[in-house]
């Protein structure tokens, strides 16, 4: 585990329920991953969203509290690298 958390960019599919959504936000937070409310971002193939881990396995974790119903979004992710670069 990290001391100082980092961002991570999540995706929730678009066939996730509102019950197994509120399981995965649950789970996520149990496992120190805590997203960011005010980043969620709904579009017609899912959810988008910002989180804080403080893990090095984020996407281990998220694998497996998941189930392919929370992914890590790896292409957001690239995006804020790139946007940091050029900053």
């Amino acid at each position: 585990m990290w001391d100082e958390p980092y961002d991570v960019a999540l995706f929730f599919p678009n066939h996730v329920t509102l019950k197994r959504m509120s399981e995965l936000l649950t789970e996520l937070y149990d496992s120190l991953i805590f997203v960011d409310y005010a980043t969620l971002e709904f579009e017609e193939d899912g959810l988008y969203c910002e989180a804080k881990s403080h893990h090095a396995n984020t996407e281990e974790i998220v694998d497996e509290i998941g189930n392919g119903d929370v992914i890590v979004d790896w292409d957001t992710m690239s995006d804020w690298e790139v946007a940091e670069e050029d900053d």
